[in-house]
C-alpha cells in the first residue's frame, strides 16, 4: 500500500471529526480501515477456489448527552452526510458513560507490517496449500482433506476529538490444513494452523502436515477414557480456551455488573503460587499485539494474577468512567495477548510422570457452559488416554467439566515449552470430571 493513500485518509478521519464537533457532538472518533488479501482454498483435496479481496469502511463514533452511536460507509467521499447521520442517530444511541476520548499519549513501537508478507505471490501460496494436501494424502486415500493459505496488507487511520492522530499498515499469512475420517457413525477431524505476521520460518507447509499426521496416527488405536476425576493435559490451543473463563472474569465491566465471581476477590489468592497470568500486548508480529486500544489508549503489559493473587481488572474507557478508575487500554475489557507463565518441566517431562489422564486438544459446545462462572464442559471432539506417561488411543463419546477456579485450587502445572505463535504453554490440571458412553 502507498503513503499517499493513509495521508489522504488521515486528512477524511480528522475531517469526519471535526464536522461531527460543528454539528453539535461533544466528542467524535472516525477510524478507516483498508484490507487487500489473496487467499487459496483446497477441498476435498483439490484447489476450490483462489480470491482478491479488498475491503474499506470508515467508522464514526459520537458522543453526546451521554449517548453514543457509531455510522459506517465503504466510500469516505460525503464526510458531511456521515457526520450529519451520526449526529442524528446518536438521541437513540447507547448509553456513554464518558464525555471526551483521553489525551493522546506516547504509544510502544512494535513491528507489525513485513513487506515479504505482503508481497508473497499466488503462487507460492497454492504450492503451500498443495504440499499440505500431498503431505496428508500420503498417510490415506481414504480421507476429506483440506487446505488454505493466504496473506493480507492492511492499512488504518483512527483520529478523535482530543488531538489523536494514529496510522499503522500490518500484515499477515494463515496456513492451515485438515483431515476428516469418516468410518459409519464415527467421524475422526483432524488439523492444525498458524498465523503470523513476519514471513519466516514459521511459513512451514510441513508442519501443518507433521501436526495433522501425529493426530491421525494417535488416532489409529482407540482407548476407554479413565472416568470419574481424572488429569487432563491440554496443548496450548487448548489450554487457551480452557482459561476463557477467567479472562471473562478479569474484565472490569463484569465486576462492575456484579457478573464476575472474582469481583470482590482483588488481593486474594484464586489459584497457586505457580500461577501468573499476565497481558503482553507488544511481541512483535504477533497477530493479536496492539499499540493502543480502539480510543487510543497505549497498552502496555499487564499483570492480572501474580503468583496465584488477583491484582488488577482490565477497564476500556467506558468503564473506567463508569468505575471511577483509569483505563488499562482494553477495549471491551478483554486481553490483548493473555500468557500464562511457562513452568519448570517440559511438556514431554509432564507426560511422562503422568500414570493416568486425558490429553483433550479440542472440545466441541465448550461455549455452551456458564463460563463467566468458570464452568468449563464439553465433548472431547479430538483426546487420548494416557497410560503410564504416555497416548496409547483415541477416547471416543467422552465429556468432560469442572470449574476452572476449583481446578486452580488443586494441580495445577504449566509447560515450560511454549507454542512459538500464541506463546501459550501446555497445562495440566487435576480433578476434572470425565463420563464416557464409549
Amino acid at each position: 500500500m502507498r503513503r499517499p493513500m493513509l495521508d489522504r485518509m488521515a486528512d477524511a478521519v480528522q475531517q469526519a471529526v471535526q464536522e461531527a464537533t460543528r454539528l453539535g457532538a461533544q466528542a467524535a472518533k472516525a477510524r478507516f480501515a483498508q484490507t487487500e488479501s489473496i487467499n487459496c482454498e483446497f477441498e476435498a483435496g483439490v484447489l476450490k477456489a483462489t480470491s482478491s479481496e479488498q475491503g474499506r469502511a470508515l467508522s464514526l463514533e459520537v458522543i453526546r448527552n451521554g449517548k453514543r452511536a457509531t455510522v459506517t460507509c465503504n466510500d469516505p467521499g460525503d464526510i458531511p452526510a456521515l457526520a450529519a447521520r451520526a449526529v442524528a442517530l446518536v438521541e437513540i444511541g447507547a448509553s456513554a458513560h464518558f464525555s471526551a476520548y483521553p489525551e493522546p499519549s506516547e504509544c510502544a513501537q512494535i513491528l507489525r507490517h513485513c513487506p515479504e508478507t505482503a508481497s508473497l505471490p499466488r503462487e507460492q501460496l497454492i504450492e503451500a496449500g498443495q504440499r499440505m494436501v500431498e503431505g496428508i494424502r500420503a498417510y490415506s486415500g481414504d480421507l476429506y482433506i483440506g487446505a488454505e493459505a493466504g496473506r493480507s496488507e492492511a492499512e488504518a487511520v483512527i483520529a478523535h476529538s482530543s488531538g489523536l492522530l494514529h496510522s499503522a499498515t500490518t500484515t499477515r499469512w494463515n496456513l492451515g490444513g485438515y483431515a476428516q475420517k469418516t468410518d459409519g457413525t464415527d467421524m475422526l477431524f483432524c488439523g492444525a494452523g498458524r498465523q503470523w505476521r513476519r514471513l519466516n520460518h514459521l511459513f512451514d507447509a510441513d508442519w501443518v502436515t507433521r501436526e495433522t499426521l501425529r493426530d491421525l496416527r494417535l488416532a489409529e488405536r482407540t482407548a476407554s477414557a479413565p472416568t470419574g476425576l481424572a488429569t487432563i493435559l491440554a496443548p496450548p490451543e487448548a489450554a487457551a480456551m480452557l482459561f476463557a473463563p477467567l479472562a471473562m472474569a478479569c474484565s472490569g465491566r463484569s465486576a462492575l455488573k456484579g457478573e464476575s465471581p472474582l469481583r470482590d476477590k482483588l488481593g486474594d489468592i484464586i489459584g497457586p503460587a505457580s500461577l501468573t497470568i499476565t497481558d503482553q500486548p507488544h511481541e512483535d508480529w504477533a497477530i493479536e499485539s496492539a499499540v493502543m486500544d480502539d480510543c487510543g489508549v497505549p497498552t502496555r503489559p499487564f499483570t492480572l494474577v501474580d503468583r496465584g493473587v488477583l491484582r488488577a481488572f482490565m477497564y476500556d474507557v467506558d468503564t473506567a468512567a463508569m468505575a471511577g478508575v483509569e483505563p488499562t487500554g482494553h477495549a471491551g475489557c478483554g486481553p490483548v495477548r493473555m500468557h500464562v507463565q511457562p513452568g519448570g518441566r517440559s511438556s514431554a517431562q509432564i507426560l511422562r510422570g503422568l500414570s493416568e489422564g486425558l490429553i483433550v486438544k479440542n472440545l466441541m459446545g465448550f461455549g455452551q457452559s456458564n463460563l463467566m462462572n468458570g464452568d468449563i464442559a464439553g465433548n472431547v471432539a479430538l483426546g487420548y488416554r494416557v497410560e503410564n506417561g504416555e497416548a496409547v488411543g483415541r477416547v471416543k463419546d467422552t465429556m468432560v467439566a469442572a470449574n476452572l477456579y476449583d481446578l486452580l485450587k488443586g494441580g495445577f502445572e504449566a509447560s515450560s515449552d511454549v507454542d512459538p505463535l500464541t506463546g501459550w504453554p501446555w497445562i495440566l490440571l487435576e480433578g476434572v470430571s470425565v463420563s464416557s458412553g464409549g
